[in-house]
């Protein structure tokens, strides 16, 4: 076994990529097995590669967890694992192949993009500036205007709980601010549309919430206006919860970056 007091630790960042579809979601949580979450499967190949000792020991920290099924490819990720070279004796300095070690050992629905080195301070959730979300979905049958129109009302600070899950204990609060609101056909193939978020943060369920209203408003089924009529909070006392609607699939969803100021990471 490897003696971990030996050798030198660097904080870092991981960019990481996956297909959610097999997964119980990004985050571990501890005290389940029967369907592996997207962390535990990242745990056990660093440790594999002897760059962790234990998860306790490397000061994880995320951007942002997403759920089960859903998809990244851009999640960040910070931790501090083996450094290139030792605490007790004056090696050659190299860095260690920490994107081909990582792949060697993950399954093909998890890849390590890159690395970056990064302060002591940096922590991947909280240095985050904001979170770029698309959600894709087929443009055959939407009115892909009205659901522009629509969603050019999500734009700015908002009080979002009617168009979020709230869990059990939740003693926050429903204000979150969000800077783009598009839909789009893609350019590559468009008979796939995306609509494309950007925002500081979001609450549990939230964007596939939005993208359900969208896509009634895409059928014909709401006028675009209902957008802001579910914003104004007045007009839903609170006992009566969140207006009933069929959540977006969590098959579209997929986080696309996490944004950190200029110059902050440097991937490699």
């Amino acid at each position: 076994p490897v003696d971990f007091d030996q050798w030198a630790v660097r904080p870092i960042a991981l960019k990481i990529a996956y297909f959610g579809t097999a997964y119980r979601g990004f985050a571990h949580e501890g005290g389940r097995d029967d369907l592996a979450t997207i962390e535990s499967v990242l745990f056990d190949a660093l440790k594999k590669a002897q760059l962790i000792p234990d998860v306790a020991a490397c000061a994880w920290t995320r951007s942002g967890r997403t759920d089960k099924g859903v998809h990244a490819f851009g999640q960040v990720v910070g931790l501090r694992l083996q450094a290139s070279r030792t605490r007790t004796r004056k090696t050659r300095e190299y860095e260690l192949p920490y994107v081909n070690m990582l792949n060697s050992l993950l399954p093909h629905d998890i890849r390590v993009l890159a690395w970056a080195p990064v302060p002591s301070e940096f922590h991947a959730r909280f240095t985050t500036r904001f979170r770029r979300y698309h959600y894709f979905f087929p443009a055959r049958g939407f009115d892909l205007a009205r659901m522009h129109e629509a969603a050019q009302h999500y734009t700015g600070t908002h009080d979002w709980r009617n168009f979020c899950k709230v869990p059990r204990g939740f003693e926050g609060h429903f204000e979150r601010t969000l800077y783009k609101c598009h839909i789009r056909q893609a350019t590559a193939n468009p008979d796939i549309a995306i609509f494309e978020i950007e925002g500081q943060a979001f609450l549990w369920h939230q964007v596939r919430c939005m993208m359900a209203v969208l896509m009634q408003v895409g059928l014909g089924r709401e006028s675009p206006d209902i957008v802001p009529r579910l914003l104004d909070v007045a007009r839903q006392p609170a006992h009566l919860g969140r207006p009933s609607y069929f959540l977006a699939d969590e098959a579209g969803l997929v986080l696309m970056h996490c944004g950190y100021p200029e110059g902050l990471l440097r991937w490699r």
